[in-house]
């Protein structure tokens, strides 16, 4: 379990703890929802938050999304191979299509690992740009392995209703 305090987590509601310290109203927000005008752009709760819990925050939500598109496509890939002889009722080359696409999501959801450590080196070395470069990498093979699933059953599904 987390030993971290509740203000750690402030900074993904809609604008960090009330002032009162409750989660029942965002931070800034009046009696009647609004909130009053003004140019602060964080509350002094958020602001006071580490940011190596940011960092630490938004590395354990990466790592656990790059292992969940890596285990639905290695999972659906396994659930096809294992059961490929016995569909009968989709033409085999609907089922091969699906399986090389799940496996094609494989393979980019365990390369968005590699780039996602490229962006982390390049944090550490003070480089934005190649941070940057190197975070739209990660994330666009995310994103690719996170459609290939859906592909694959869609092939799936093309092949039932053809």
């Amino acid at each position: 379990m987390l030993a971290l305090p509740i203000r750690t987590f402030a900074f993904l509601g809609l604008g960090g703890l009330g002032h009162s310290g409750s989660l029942g109203r965002p931070a800034g927000l009046t009696a009647a929802g609004s909130r009053p005008p003004t140019s602060q752009t964080q509350s002094s709760e958020t602001a006071a938050i580490p940011e190596q819990y940011i960092l630490d925050l938004l590395r354990a939500y990466a790592s656990a999304g790059f292992a969940a598109v890596v285990t639905i496509n290695s999972g659906a890939l396994v659930a096809g191979l294992s059961q490929a002889s016995h569909i009968d009722f989709v033409h085999p080359a609907f089922i091969a299509c699906a399986l090389f696409i799940w496996a094609f999501g494989v393979t980019t959801g365990v390369a968005t690992w590699g780039a996602a450590y490229r962006a982390i080196v390049a944090l550490a070395a003070s480089d934005p740009q190649e941070q940057m470069r190197w975070r739209g990498v990660a994330a666009g093979l995310f994103h690719v392995s996170l459609s290939m699933f859906l592909l694959g059953f869609g092939v799936v599904g093309v092949g039932l209703a053809a």
